[in-house]
């Protein structure tokens, strides 16, 4: 049943808002003035209303987050339509659950249920908490991600460093759009539309050839490889998955590469004032961002066909050149400017290392750094991790050997020294260690997919009727 659970998840949490109105407009009809209003009745199953307001609702939580307002009408009708769908298929689930006599919850399911949507929640949070963390947020490019979620106060307590007063505000006035207790109840009922369902409905003696575990094997790890160098912001499943496999020996959620280069560092930090940070981190932006500038002019040089499109390609780099020169004279004479309040504390650590005395004690008393990622063995890095500002990455790949130390170096956060605390070993799972599991998973992948063509077959039986005009009309919030 675990298993299966795993795999509805991302079914179930599509389906967890259910929404219900007070009233109806005679079924078919549009207002006067040709729109459709939230109480016009787009489909009918088995004597069940959907709602023109259930499709808006839908849309609003689900597509709101990808700037879902931002579409054409043309992809806003696509998704209208996907929706309708959505809300079909789990009216028709419904009521083949009443049918079969389905009631509530066993103690065993409910406490499986609740464990499993805490441990959803808690992964969108920490997956938010990354997104708060990069750049594309204080860009303003995911204030809606931010925003679509009705958040806990502890969650919002956990935002709270990474957001300007305004977001603050603005979250809270989002809060409480659906209860999280409501949403965890709507998850509960769709157990028992899904999970209940497919494990009474769909025969378990399916025959998994090993063709299919190698192939499967094989596509996990290719995704797998892919995925550490493609890492940007939302890493935080691929990284526990992965600290779970160094650290515990054995894959976590069929997770079986460990890359080569990773190293776990601990790192003695003395942080800049607030203000000084803001400012080192826009100068630090605007010389990489004219860095990559020019490394992308300078493969407009080489790959120039003509002499006179390699002259003005040539021009065009030696003036983004100059413009970097310029941005990274900036930055590192801020820095350097800077660097002198903290000097002489970062001297004293410096000189406390070199005289003998343990780094880990030396840490816990002059380290300003409370960064959630930092655990009992350190911070887990490798060359181009997302984590972690560029200069800490830099520096700590120059270190050679597990118990090498740097140097003093700072960064737009302020004064650093890094030890090379312990090496990761590469790693591949075998295919024959990991069989099982991939087995379980292929079994699954084919009882949902059968248990889905079950659901396509009591969608034809039962009495639909659509009414798409009022689906595809303009939408009135009135």
């Amino acid at each position: 049943m675990k298993k299966i659970l795993c795999v509805c998840i991302a079914v179930i949490i599509t389906f967890v808002f259910v929404f219900t109105f007070a009233s109806c407009s005679e079924q078919g009809k549009l207002n006067a003035d040709g729109t459709a209003s939230g109480d016009h009745v787009v489909a009918v199953i088995n004597g069940v209303k959907i709602l023109r307001g259930e499709i808006e609702e839908t849309i609003d939580d689900y597509l709101y987050p990808y700037n879902a307002t931002q579409k054409t009408d043309a992809e806003l009708e696509t998704y209208r339509q996907e929706a309708l769908q959505q809300l079909i298929l789990q009216e028709i689930l419904r009521q083949k659950a009443k049918e079969l006599g389905y009631g509530d919850l066993t103690k065993e399911e409910l406490e499986e249920v609740d464990k499993t949507y805490n441990k959803y929640y808690e992964s969108m949070i920490d997956t938010f908490i990354s997104v708060l963390r990069s750049e594309d947020y204080n860009n303003g490019v995911n204030d809606e991600v931010l925003y679509s979620y009705d958040y806990t106060e502890d969650a919002i307590k956990r935002f709270e460093e990474y957001l300007d007063e305004g977001k603050k505000y603005t979250l809270k006035r989002f809060k409480g759009k659906d209860s999280f207790e409501k949403q965890k109840e709507s998850f509960k009922e769709n157990y028992v539309l899904l999970t209940k369902l497919c494990n009474d409905i769909v025969e378990n003696n399916v025959e998994i050839t090993n063709k299919q575990i190698k192939d499967k094997y094989n596509s996990i790890l290719s995704e797998q490889k892919s995925e550490f160098k493609s890492l940007l912001v939302y890493e935080e499943c691929y990284i526990e998955n992965l600290k779970s496999l160094i650290e515990d020996g054995k894959e976590s959620i069929i997770f079986i590469y460990i890359p080569e280069g990773l190293r776990y560092i601990r790192n003695i930090k003395i942080l800049f004032d607030e203000s000084l940070i803001a400012e080192l981190v826009i100068l630090e932006d605007a010389m990489y961002t004219a860095d990559d500038y020019r490394q992308s002019l300078k493969a407009n040089v080489d790959a120039a066909q003509s002499s006179e499109d390699k002259t003005q390609a040539q021009k065009e780099y030696v003036k983004a050149t100059a413009d970097y020169n310029e941005a990274k004279a900036a930055y590192e004479t801020k820095l350097n400017e800077s660097s002198e309040a903290i000097a002489d504390k970062m001297q004293e650590i410096h000189d406390k290392l070199k005289s003998g005395e343990d780094f880990i004690k030396v840490m816990q008393e002059y380290n300003m750094d409370n960064d959630k990622y930092y655990d009992e063995n350190g911070f887990l890095i490798w060359s181009n991790s997302p984590r972690y500002p560029k200069g800490v990455i830099s520096e700590s790949m120059k270190l050679e050997n597990p118990g090498d130390r740097s140097e003093i170096f700072y960064t737009p956060e302020g004064g650093n020294i890094v030890l090379y605390s312990s090496a990761i070993e590469s790693k591949v799972v075998s295919m024959d260690d990991t069989k099982e599991d991939i087995k379980g998973m292929i079994l699954d992948d084919v009882k949902m997919q059968e248990f889905f063509e079950f659901a396509d077959v009591w969608t034809d039986e039962a009495d639909l009727v659509r009414y798409d005009s009022v689906l595809i009309a303009p939408y009135s919030y009135s």
